[in-house]
């Protein structure tokens, strides 16, 4: 029923995003077994220039992957969780941005913990789509060679 509503491109990105849920809270069990204190602001500039240059690298890996129609067609579940899992990357560029000014007016708090978990999260599934997608698009293109003519 969800499925005729949403559609595949939705259902991916609903998909993509509890992927990176999935991961925010792995990250937020292991920060609460390993002692630390609090992340500092030249943590999360750090972070924010990491995730805007891998946001970049992103984007570009994603349209290379994305330009042959015939494959994206048959992949559009695909595309709705890469969708979600940029669209959270730039949410945590923006938050690393606000965590930093945050901390460099001497505020702390245990959401700057949680923002880290996040940032971290979407950080490092950026990372992994990106060292994947090479692969995805040289599946694809011998899925497409092995497809029968006319389709």
């Amino acid at each position: 029923m969800i499925e005729t509503r949403l559609g595949p491109f939705w259902l991916g990105f609903l998909d993509g995003l509890s992927a990176v849920l999935g991961v925010f809270v792995a990250a937020l069990l292991i920060s609460t077994a390993l002692p630390s204190g609090q992340p500092s602001q030249a943590l999360f500039a750090n972070l924010a220039q990491i995730g805007a240059t891998l946001f970049v690298a992103y984007s570009v890996a994603t349209a290379a992957a994305a330009y042959r129609k015939d494959a994206l067609d048959q992949h559009v579940n695909w595309l709705g969780s890469i969708c979600s899992v940029g669209t959270m990357g730039m949410v945590s560029i923006g938050l690393s941005v606000a965590l930093g000014a945050d901390r460099g007016a001497g505020h702390a708090s245990a959401w700057d913990t949680v923002g880290l978990c996040w940032i971290v999260a979407t950080t490092v599934l950026m990372g992994f789509l990106i060292a994947f997608l090479p692969y995805a698009t040289f599946s694809w293109q011998g899925q497409a060679d092995d497809a029968p003519a006319g389709e």
